[in-house]
């Protein structure tokens, strides 16, 4: 009688386990859905490889135009008409206190956020009908946050991109001040990282982030406070490969030592531009509400590094 009993059970069992996980099949498809009957946001659209070809490849010119943007529509906006041209090759230190929108105009640029008004320009197009392969592939991005996942360092500088040469991954992780720390593990680029790269130092994690953008070799970088982890001669060295590299750079610092070897400065404060010129002459840098104690780290034996390299 038990063995017609489990024989009865074990079937029910099973129907029941099924039937649970067809609910959960049920739940997956409706949030897919979600996804595929949802319309493409604007400037997203995806074109075949290939279809970018070498002639849509930006130069590395970018300008916004009289820019005005907020987070609410409810309160006065956070920029108000906010105008900046980076041409290519060329460096900008945007700094002004928190909260006055650097990371704001960063978001604008890369087309994150769409402007209330004025114009978001790359080589003189609106950023938006820009071919996203084009656009991925001239702007390229570095903040503070870090972004590393489990798995090898390889992986996490590629992103799973197959066709990236060995070379443009060491030239990548060179200029990041980063391969000699790479070629030190076992392993070396196949070495596995924790998540969240928790087995690095918080200047390693970030060196590893700016090697990951540099893979792409931009024609633009923005750099939102990404070497705020470094100290100021790997800062000096990290900057000076930068150059090197001849792409055009927006610079968000609160350090002088950073901002210095920018062949321009905007100071920002209430979404408006209040000072403009060349970065060891602002007087943003002597104020109280400045990083004044920055200033004092700063060492003139940095700045000739970094001229030579012009």
């Amino acid at each position: 009688f038990q063995s017609l009993l489990l024989s009865v059970i074990g079937p029910l069992n099973q129907l029941a386990a099924l039937l649970a996980r067809m609910q959960e099949v049920r739940a997956d498809l409706s949030r897919l859905d979600d996804v595929l009957q949802t319309a493409q946001a604007p400037g997203v659209a995806f074109e075949a490889a290939g279809e970018a070809d070498a002639k849509s490849v930006p130069a590395g010119s970018l300008t916004l135009r009289d820019v005005s943007f907020g987070y609410s529509p409810l309160e006065p906006p956070l920029l108000d008409g906010f105008s900046l041209t980076l041409e290519p090759g060329r460096w900008i230190a945007l700094v002004g206190p928190a909260g006055s929108g650097k990371s704001t105009v960063a978001r604008l640029a890369l087309g994150l956020e769409q402007p209330w008004s004025g114009d978001v320009l790359l080589d003189g197009r609106p950023f938006s009908t820009m071919p996203r392969r084009a656009r991925t592939g001239a702007v390229a991005f570095v903040d503070q946050t870090i972004h590393l996942f489990g798995g090898s360092i390889r992986d996490n500088l590629t992103l799973w991109q197959p066709d990236v040469a060995e070379e443009t991954l060491r030239r990548a992780a060179r200029d990041a001040c980063i391969d000699e720390r790479i070629l030190a593990l076992p392993g070396g680029f196949d070495a596995v990282l924790e998540e969240n790269g928790r087995n690095l130092s918080g200047g390693e994690r970030q060196r590893l982030e700016i090697a990951r953008a540099l893979v792409t070799n931009p024609r633009i970088l923005i750099l939102d406070e990404a070497t705020s982890a470094l100290d100021i001669a790997t800062e000096s060295r990290v900057l000076a490969n930068l150059r090197r590299r001849g792409c055009a750079v927006l610079l968000i610092t609160h350090r002088l030592s950073a901002a210095r070897v920018c062949d321009e400065a905007i100071v920002l404060e209430g979404g408006r531009i209040i000072e403009l010129g060349a970065p060891e002459r602002l007087a943003f840098w002597s104020r109280e509400d400045g990083p004044g104690a920055d200033a004092a780290n700063w060492t003139p034996a940095v700045r000739p590094a970094l001229v030579s390299e012009r």
